[in-house]
């Protein structure tokens, strides 16, 4: 039995691991690490914690930028040998990482825990409980599809008061009482904000954020299964998720299934992201359709990109990397005709409610951009955002945003030919230098890129390793 086992997992697996492969799988530990690492160094003002953090995001960064490289299978070839060691190493440990974490959402650990820690269920709670942005994104639904504007009837307190979230979940503006706040306000500081908005529910002080700031297609999309009875938009994000992975591991070549689930399966962060109570995971499945599918099925791709930039601010920069792709590949009347669709679903969702008040929601979903947030994230931000450096202006952070920006996309414009899956990557390095760098804005671009280049470009070059590394010598 174990033999059989053995034979199987050397076959499907270890013997598929090319070196794009394994500089995945090789990425993961630095990214948790990186993310553990930055958190602590913040949490506890340590800055040798914050530098090894960085490192191991910068680290990290050059892992998937090579991974995605076009010829870089060919360059490591000769060391193959090593690389399917080392995968096969960290693979263990993420099995092992998986296991605690089905354990965890478990009812037999929970109540085997709570015996030995009576605060254990209370400490979960605390990690998979509702944050604001949940809670008014479960409220905007709420409206919706009760005929209310989702931005106009955007309250805190009412969100708050519903789905149980505690006042800390709050994003504090740095304004009026909160202005000489460094580097984030005080627990009792925002206790007392808070409490003043629990007596005048109807006048939010501006030191809150109390709009719903997401374009309009997270609610749109969340409708139906709301009318189905899931009122969890977590749920609803699973849903959605599910059926493309399963269609991505149906369309791909036999001998690259296993290994496929494997990496699917294994992205600790991909599915942990679904219970920290965010919604940003709502743009992954289409993000990944969209680059999926650009030079097979372009008008799948282009509605894929829509929805996905009509749910979430951050889909916009992965936009400015597919549109130069398909300009840079296809040529100007095919990204024309990309252009327009990705805009027509755009504006189709949220035409209704830039009619109804466009100023509101204009307001709404700039906010991130327009309001004064206290700096953030697990980027250099860290340094500020843990009090070791003292820099209160958001200025230069987005002056080097807009500079890495810049730079990201004019060498893909240049390189995008040679190597398209960079882009993904591309379009979330410039959060690494942002005022607000959270860890969610990291979490799929690794995925996106292999799981493009094992159905694209492994789908049409090399069967298996031992075939490509025939190929490599000849």
């Amino acid at each position: 039995m174990f033999n059989l086992i053995g034979i199987f997992l050397k076959n499907n697996i270890y013997g598929r691991i090319t070196p794009r492969i394994a500089l995945f799988f090789i990425s993961v530990p630095f990214k948790l690490v990186a993310i553990a690492l930055v958190s602590i160094g913040i949490q506890h003002s340590h800055m040798l914690f914050i530098i090894f953090g960085l490192i191991s995001w910068i680290v990290w960064f050059i892992l998937i930028f090579t991974m995605a490289f076009n010829n870089i299978d060919e360059a490591l070839i000769r060391h193959l040998k090593y690389l399917k060691r080392t995968t096969a190493f960290i693979l263990a440990g993420l099995f092992f990482l998986l296991i605690i974490e089905v354990l965890l959402l478990s009812g037999f650990y929970f109540n085997f825990m709570n015996r030995i820690m009576p605060d254990f269920n209370n400490t979960i709670e605390e990690v998979f409980i509702f944050n604001d942005s949940a809670a008014l994104s479960h409220q905007a639904l709420d409206n919706f599809v009760n005929g209310e504007n989702p931005y106009k009837t955007s309250n805190i307190v009412e969100a708050f008061e519903k789905y149980d979230v505690p006042f800390e979940k709050i994003t504090p503006i740095k304004t009026g009482r909160l202005l000489d706040a460094f580097p984030y306000p005080d627990k009792q500081s925002l206790k007392q904000i808070w409490e003043i908005a629990c007596q005048t529910p109807g006048s939010i002080p501006n030191e809150i954020m109390s709009k719903f700031n997401y374009p309009a297609g997270s609610i749109i999309i969340s409708a139906p299964f709301y009318f189905s009875g899931i009122r969890d938009m977590r749920i609803v994000g699973i849903l959605l998720c599910v059926p493309i992975l399963i269609y991505a591991v149906c369309i791909s070549k036999n001998i690259w299934r296993v290994i496929l689930l494997v990496i699917l399966l294994l992205s600790i962060d991909l599915w942990s992201s679904f219970f920290n109570g965010g919604t940003g995971y709502f743009i992954f499945p289409f993000l990944l359709l969209a680059w999926l599918l650009w030079k097979k099925n372009w008008l799948l791709s282009a509605l894929s990109m829509g929805l996905a930039i009509a749910m979430k601010q951050i889909a916009w920069f992965y936009l400015i990397f597919y549109l130069i792709l398909i300009f840079r590949v296809k040529g100007f009347y095919n990204s024309l005709r990309s252009c327009a669709i990705i805009f027509l679903v755009f504006l189709s969702i949220n035409i209704p409610f830039i009619i109804d008040s466009p100023s509101v929601w204009i307001n709404s979903v700039f906010a991130p951009v327009t309001e004064s947030l206290f700096p953030m994230g697990v980027g250099i931000i860290s340094f500020i955002s843990s009090g070791i450096i003292n820099i209160q202006s958001s200025l230069p952070f987005t002056i080097m945003e807009v500079i890495v920006l810049a730079c990201c996309a004019i060498w893909y414009y240049f390189n995008c030919k040679r190597h398209p899956y960079t882009g993904p990557l591309l379009s979330i390095i410039p959060f690494f230098f942002a005022w607000r760098s959270l860890p969610a804005y990291f979490l799929y671009a690794d995925i996106i890129i292999i799981v493009s280049i094992i159905l694209n470009d492994y789908a049409s070059k090399c069967l298996d390793s031992s075939k490509f590394a025939i190929i490599s010598h000849r």
